[in-house]
């Protein structure tokens, strides 16, 4: 009599459903790390941009350096913003002033000057100086986090004033609007 081997299909079903089990397993595990990476590079992205905007603030003039002065206020009329007045550190009052008063109008012109141009990137500006006691604002300039914010970065820089040596503080936050529940 000969002897044949039976493929027993109790034994069929388990080794599928070991299969699949596997299978899911890894397809949620591949989700979960591509999320991990896609949130992380996206906060990379954001504290870069963050710290090159603030040292073009504080370690620049601008370009052209007398933006200030210019009565148009467009991207192609200035190249960047910066709040110096003729070295590093040195912030010029007359620069914030001008800031100050064209931000009801300038956001996305702001927004471009400083290298914020990623998709639902939004920012906020906060330049004051001490008064020997506290900082006052000297000048609050786009908009604030809201609950829809995602990875609020803010970075923030000291400088001198120009015009009476004081601290001049700059807090530059910047984030990413979320529409609807994600962000993506």
């Amino acid at each position: 009599m000969r002897n044949r081997a039976q493929v027993f299909s109790v034994d069929f079903i388990i080794a599928l459903m070991v299969f699949v089990v596997l299978l899911i397993a890894s397809e949620w595990v591949w989700s979960a790390a591509t999320e991990n990476i896609y949130f992380t590079e996206g906060r990379n992205d954001l504290e870069l941009l963050s710290r090159n905007a603030a040292s073009l603030l504080v370690q620049s003039t601008g370009n052209p350096s007398y933006w200030n002065n210019l009565s148009d206020f467009n991207s192609t009329a200035i190249y960047s913003l910066g709040l110096c007045k003729n070295r590093p550190w040195l912030i010029d009052e007359a620069k914030v002033a001008r800031l100050n008063s064209l931000n009801n109008t300038n956001y996305t012109t702001f927004k471009t000057l400083l290298g914020i141009r990623g998709p639902s990137y939004e920012f906020h500006l906060n330049i004051s100086k001490f008064d020997g006691v506290k900082f006052n604002n000297l000048a609050l300039i786009g908009k604030w986090p809201n609950a829809t914010a995602e990875n609020v970065v803010r970075i923030e820089r000291m400088a001198v004033s120009s015009s009476d040596r004081n601290w001049t503080k700059v807090i530059l936050l910047v984030w990413k609007e979320c529409v609807g529940a994600t962000c993506y």
